[in-house]
């Protein structure tokens, strides 16, 4: 029974990483903030730590948690920790989870840890 229910898991938060995945947002646009901010700008190695009630917006999807890390070029990948909380406000959702890696450029997500999401316009 137990493996039937990882696997029930599993193919949740599948369901829910796809779900997050915002469908007409440019990788471009957003916008990130934490109580405490380390940036290192190198050209190919851009890195960004939000730490104490970290944030990354875009148009649609907030993502806050105890920390963020940016990376990448254009910090196009984030990884979350502590009180991971996602809203996707085009989509109705609302997850929280206790780690979260986001690819915005191929609209990728990925939860870690227990994880519950609302689907609030159903």
């Amino acid at each position: 029974m137990s493996g039937s229910r990882s696997s029930t898991r599993a193919l949740l938060l599948s369901v829910a990483a796809l779900a997050l995945a915002p469908a007409s947002v440019p990788a471009d646009t957003f916008s990130f903030s934490g109580d405490s901010t380390t940036m290192s700008l190198a050209e190919g190695g851009q890195h960004a730590l939000l730490t104490g009630h970290g944030r990354v917006e875009s148009q649609d999807l907030r993502i806050t948690a105890d920390s963020i890390e940016l990376f990448g070029k254009d910090f196009i990948y984030a990884q979350a920790h502590g009180n991971v909380h996602v809203v996707d406000a085009q989509r109705g959702l609302d997850l929280t989870s206790q780690e979260l890696y986001y690819d915005r450029d191929q609209k990728i997500a990925r939860i870690r840890g227990n994880a519950t999401l609302a689907d609030l316009k159903n």
